[in-house]
């Protein structure tokens, strides 16, 4: 599944029961966990040892959960819990009517609770017809960075050299930022029906465009 290799298929169920009594979830999430899925599995587990992969910084093992709803409905905040509660690297994917969305997590252990993980950020992908995880390094680290810049909207055509996932999520957010602030401007342009007013937005669009080419050529 999601093509993956065989060696790490899983097929592990993960209880209501058990994210109910461990999990400290909020009123949100249980409503979530209880209303809208109908079960959770483990289906992949990447981990040192399996098809030559090797534990680097920390990233000890991926695992895959595919979460199956009863109907189509927003679980970003369960997904968001779940992530804290599982203190592996996690990639979660939803599936309703054949159709699936993928979410993973920016994530790191806990200095308090090394049995938790603080969530720096949640990414999803769209719905689609097929999820494809597929990976060519053995490095669980490239893996799991690789598929958070998979999930990074606004860079799927852009090719970044920069490796460091940090640095990475910095130009996204920056990239994303600036996209924004340009068409603030182009609105205000359009709506401006004198020429000379509309300077000032032209030449501000005109700086944070240069910006812009200097992210995406990085």
């Amino acid at each position: 599944m999601f093509n993956l290799p065989k060696e790490t298929e899983y097929n592990s169920k993960l209880t209501k029961v058990d994210l109910l009594r461990n999990a400290r979830l909020s009123d949100i999430a249980k409503k979530q966990l209880n209303n809208v899925v109908k079960e959770i599995r483990i289906t992949n587990a990447l981990k040192e040892g399996v098809t030559n992969l090797m534990e680097v910084e920390k990233v000890k093992e991926i695992l895959i959960l595919l979460i199956t709803l009863k109907h189509k409905e927003n679980i970003d905040k369960l997904i968001l819990e779940m992530n804290r509660y599982i203190p592996y690297h996690t990639v979660c994917v939803v599936a309703f009517d054949n159709k699936y969305k993928s979410y993973v997590a920016n994530k790191a252990t806990s200095l308090s609770n090394e049995n938790n993980a603080v969530v720096k950020k949640l990414y999803f992908s769209k719905w689609q017809k097929e999820i494809d995880l597929s990976f060519s390094s053995n490095n669980l680290k490239e893996i799991y960075d690789n598929y958070i810049k998979n999930h990074l909207k606004g860079l799927e055509d852009i090719e970044i050299k920069e490796t460091n996932i940090e640095k990475v999520v910095e130009i996204h957010e920056e990239v994303q930022e600036l996209k924004k602030k340009i068409e603030r401007l182009n609105k205000l342009i359009n709506k401006e029906p004198q020429y000379n007013k509309q300077i000032p937005f032209y030449k501000e669009k005109q700086e944070l465009e240069e910006r812009l080419n200097e992210l995406i050529k990085y």
